[in-house]
């Protein structure tokens, strides 16, 4: 293939991915994390106190609040994060069109992406190979999801594979130069999202000792050092190169400091380090996945998260024609013994999240669809070659690709609720929060009630949207209280709902005994009780 036809079709493989999720920005509202995101990023570009929130680091929430700081949004009063991000969403009385303009850089990272896939397949087999890679990545449904909104999640999507690119090459050739390029895709992944951290250790690990025969020890440790300094000035800069002690660096970090071992505690509390904020944070999220955090997996509850829930969650809402492509994918590595690396690092990071007690999305799963993709890239064009002359070989194999295909396209624009076929009717029954209803149908209700004009609405919901902004009529149902007249229930509101520890769900049971006159969206079920 030539390289103006290569770069054609990935052009167009880019263009597509963009289109499809531009096209959903103005159709939902914010999602429940939105908010304080952006209220981070406005606090990080405006010299405002960074971070807010110590949990997620500052790349994609700038990208985010750049164009309200473009637009002179003036400094939130507010000090809780999702009040003040509300705050901004709605300056100048333009919700929905703020909204978009949030979303818009998060486009980059599905670009950076797809491009990424591609030249990592490219290198790995071949440029048809890393093509239909790219292909297969970027038309995932829930990957497309999780680029539609300003969030964190977009920017390990983007760096994963980008990361065990440039990796591939340093260790080919270990020069100053590439080593200087893995720091600098690592510093930028680590200042997006702190999950790369240790799905790049567990990827560039087993890649490491898949390649060991490759290793100049000499060279590559003298990389590795290189590298580091890189990722730690791009570190340094990501928190505008801040220095101080990790106890003064926000106004929780005493809490976190006082859960450490003696050692650290005393070096949080008297060595001034660079970047003491992302160290800090570290600590937190350590902290938070120690604690659990409420998580729901079909019919059940669990604070301390479920073993088989990352498993069960990419099972559902991967599509199925993807996961028949892969399991032929896997068998044609095994077979030729070609890809080994991309499925081992699949496989690992799988294996990795296992553990992990904040079970609250497949979105913190969705950069192994990269590796996947190379592997089912691969099954496909050698079927593809293998079935030249065989009766319905390449007509199967097309049928699945285009299955595949069909599946994203008939979920558009609901590509954060997809889950796939064998999910059945109802997919709350297996998974809900950002799986399936994070709050970002309330724009369509309103959109509805103005419609239609029922009267006043009850309302069972969970969502980061400001209803008392907007022209509607409802009322809050409080828990176990039976009412009549129009009702409005989102999934995740109605499993999650909890008056105390041990009525997980029961609150708004009673409304199971109805049925819904209509749905709103994916994530809303209105009724009309007499």
């Amino acid at each position: 293939m030539s390289a103006t036809r290569y770069r054609l079709i990935l052009g167009i493989l880019c263009a597509v991915a963009v289109i499809r999720v531009a096209a959903t920005h103005h159709i939902f509202c914010a999602t429940i994390d939105e908010p304080a995101h952006i209220a981070n990023g406005y606090a990080w570009l405006t010299g405002m106190p960074y971070p807010r929130d110590l949990l997620h680091p500052p790349l994609a929430q700038v990208l985010a609040a750049a164009p309200l700081v473009i637009k002179h949004a003036p400094q939130p009063i507010s000090k809780a994060d999702n009040k003040a991000g509300n705050e901004l969403l709605y300056f100048d009385r333009q919700y929905m069109q703020n909204v978009e303009l949030t979303r818009i850089g998060n486009l980059l990272f599905l670009i950076i992406g797809t491009i990424a896939v591609a030249a990592w397949g490219r290198r790995l087999f071949d440029p048809v190979t890393g093509l239909v890679a790219a292909a297969l990545w970027s038309l995932q449904p829930t990957l497309l999801a999780h680029t539609g909104v300003a969030t964190t999640d977009a920017t390990i999507i983007a760096f994963l594979p980008l990361s065990m690119l440039v990796l591939d090459r340093w260790i080919e050739l270990p020069s100053m130069r590439r080593a200087i390029e893995l720091g600098l895709v690592c510093g930028l992944a680590t200042i997006g999202k702190f999950s790369f951290i240790p799905f790049f250790i567990v990827a560039a690990a087993v890649t490491l000792a898949i390649r060991f025969r490759n290793i100049v020890w000499r060279k590559h440790l003298a990389g590795v050092a290189i590298a580091f300094v890189t990722l730690m000035l791009v570190l340094w800069a990501g928190y505008r190169f801040a220095v101080g002690t990790m106890l003064e660096s926000h106004p929780n970090a005493p809490t976190i400091v006082e859960r450490q071992s003696p050692p650290i505690r005393w070096f949080a509390t008297h060595v001034p380090i660079p970047a003491p904020q992302f160290f800090t944070g570290i600590g937190g999220l350590t902290l938070h996945n120690e604690h659990g955090q409420l998580s729901y997996l079909n019919g059940r509850y669990s604070w301390n998260g479920f073993r088989e829930y990352f498993p069960v969650v990419l099972f559902y809402k991967t599509p199925i024609a993807f996961m028949l492509l892969f399991s032929w994918g896997v068998v044609t590595v095994v077979r030729s013994r070609r890809g080994i690396v991309p499925l081992a690092v699949g496989i690992a990071l799988l294996l990795s999240v296992i553990p992990t007690q904040i079970n609250v999305g497949v979105r913190h799963v969705v950069p192994l669809y990269a590796a996947f993709a190379l592997v089912a890239a691969f099954g496909v064009t050698t079927a593809w070659n293998e079935t030249r002359g065989i009766p319905f070989g390449r007509t199967a194999l097309a049928a699945l690709c285009l299955w595949f295909i069909a599946a994203g396209a008939f979920a558009h624009p609901d590509y954060l609720p997809y889950f796939n076929e064998l999910a059945g009717e109802h997919p709350d029954h297996i998974a809900v929060d950002s799986n399936l209803d994070w709050g970002q149908d309330w724009q369509r209700f309103i959109r509805w009630q103005n419609q239609t004009k029922p009267g006043v609405v009850g309302l069972v919901w969970t969502g980061s949207i400001d209803l008392s902004k907007h022209p509607v009529e409802v009322y809050g149902i409080p828990p176990y209280t039976k009412t009549t007249g129009w009702i409005a229930v989102s999934e995740t509101a109605l499993k999650l709902a909890r008056t105390n520890a041990d009525d997980m769900g029961k609150p708004y049971l009673w409304l199971e005994a109805y049925q819904p006159v209509k749905r709103i969206g994916k994530t809303i079920r209105v009724y009309k009780i007499e």
